[in-house]
């Protein structure tokens, strides 16, 4: 049986993508099948379409991390939590942009009724994330600060509206005036644009703390961020690294000293690969604690753009993120 999907024969821009037809997929004996409704677009998906992001073993290689949609098939030794018909989103580890993806049940989450298909795609890879960024790997607790770089991206969004509620003062960093006024109205305590001043973001932000520093940093950038990063830690300070879009190489021969004199720990994570059992636990808590914020609207879902599941469309959506 075949479905339309989106294919690529050779990393390289967004011109290599092309909607194609292959086989349907079949879900194993834990697994589940969505006939995908939605599915929304990552920063993962432009690095492994560039061949920069390697696809973790068994996983599918079509693109796409999260998707909302009706369950298809329910795989033999799931649970009878889910019946075919059910409406769902769902955190996989690829494969979202076709017509159907396979999960792990453990990460096959109910829809609330009120929220549109639309809206649920952007949740689970995005929204999942920043939980574990902030309260799983950096252990933030109520009174303490963050820096969020990239406040205005899907993580970035979710961790400012996240940190708030759990009274943590929240920093963030973006490029452009426009996007400073949306962080700052997702709740950000204050945004800085610093398109010309990313050599000095650590004064900038000091110089509006009382010239304090932050306890911990989520950081997607890396690279040319980081002695900005030691600046602005606190001692004993949590540098959450989720990606390294500035690059691997730090030009910093002093830098494990300056990490080592304010006790600095650096946290590097990542979500997809995680294994099951983590993916389940991280999961089901977000299920708990955050979704029903979401549904009952105090959390905001921002879209930028929509797309049509063509070939036109998805390089155009490639294109729109950059």
């Amino acid at each position: 049986i075949i479905m339309k999907a989106v294919l690529q024969d050779n990393v390289g821009d967004e011109s290599t993508l092309y909607v194609g037809e292959t086989n349907i997929p079949e879900p194993s004996n834990n697994e589940i099948r969505i006939k995908v409704g939605y599915t929304a677009l990552n920063q993962m998906d432009l690095l492994q379409r560039k061949g920069l992001y390697p696809v973790p073993e068994g996983s599918s290689k079509i693109l796409g991390v999260e998707v909302s949609g009706i369950i298809d098939k329910i795989g033999c030794n799931c649970s009878n939590k889910f019946k075919v018909g059910d409406r769902c989103l769902a955190l996989i580890s690829g494969g979202g942009y076709a017509e159907y993806a396979i999960s792990d049940e453990c990460t096959v989450m109910f829809a609330p009724d009120n929220l549109d298909m639309k809206t649920l795609s952007c949740i689970p890879e995005q929204w999942i994330t920043a939980f574990q960024l902030l309260f799983r790997v950096g252990n933030m607790k109520s009174g303490e600060s963050v820096l969020i770089h990239f406040g205005t991206s899907g993580v970035g969004q979710a961790a400012i509206q996240l940190a708030k509620k759990n009274n943590i003062k929240v920093f963030t960093t973006c490029m452009g005036d426009d996007k400073v006024a949306c962080c700052l109205n997702l709740g950000a305590d204050n945004a800085f644009n610093i398109t010309e001043n990313m050599n000095n973001f650590s004064e900038i932000i000091k110089e509006n703390n009382n010239n304090e520093g932050v306890d911990v940093i989520l950081d997607p950038v890396a690279g040319c961020y980081s002695s900005q990063n030691i600046e602005i830690l606190n001692r004993d300070g949590r540098w959450v690294i989720y990606g390294t879009i500035g690059g691997e190489n730090i030009n910093d021969d002093k830098f494990f000293g300056r990490i080592m004199s304010k006790r600095i720990s650096l946290l590097p994570t990542t979500l997809r690969s995680r294994n099951t059992q983590y993916k389940e636990e991280l999961t089901s808590a977000f299920e708990k604690e955050v979704l029903p914020f979401i549904s009952n609207g105090e959390f905001k879902i921002l879209i930028d753009s929509e797309f049509d599941l063509t070939t036109e469309g998805t390089q155009n959506s490639h294109k729109r993120m950059g």
